[in-house]
């Protein structure tokens, strides 16, 4: 039996600065390598705001659905509970997130963002942005877009996955 790599020709060998090599043909490669590129940004940034990993998407939610609560969170990510009450732990220290008991459930903390919180969630959007723009400069705006819309798709099958 023999293996891809042994069913790539000599002359497909030659790889240019840019190639993968045999696993060229892989989806999950080109996605490894681009995020890499994000990735390699959003660990310079998020330091600069004192924040850890998933922070910004927790508090876009948050902003979205005032008085929602971590278990809120937890349903519309793919973060487990503690995972959650680390990064929302992680927004109420840095000041960007209130826990408050909610009135009518003793048991239950509603999530509130703060005015210090809004404004830094602006100025990191602000900063990611200019780092988007130059990541996807090759793009068209409409291209950006589909690419959006097809990544959305991809992450809905991941969640049927």
């Amino acid at each position: 039996m023999s293996s891809n790599i042994e069913k790539v020709g000599k002359s497909q060998r030659r790889l240019s600065i840019h190639s993968m090599g045999p696993v060229e043909q892989l989806f999950t490669a080109h996605l490894q390598r681009v995020d890499h590129h994000f990735a390699r940004f959003s660990t310079r940034v998020l330091p600069k705001f004192k924040l850890r990993s998933g922070a910004i998407g927790a508090l876009s939610l948050i902003i979205d659905n005032p008085g929602g609560s971590q278990n809120d969170i937890v349903k519309r990510t793919a973060y487990d509970k503690s995972a959650v009450n680390a990064i929302v732990t992680n927004l109420v220290e840095v000041g960007w997130v209130e826990r408050r008991k909610s009135a009518t459930d003793r048991r239950r903390y509603e999530l509130l963002v703060t005015p210090e919180g809004v404004q830094n969630f602006n100025a990191y959007l602000e900063e990611v942005g200019k780092q988007e723009q130059f990541l996807l400069a090759n793009l068209s705006s409409e291209a950006q877009q589909e690419l959006i819309e097809l990544l959305k798709q991809l992450y809905l099958s991941c969640l049927r996955a």
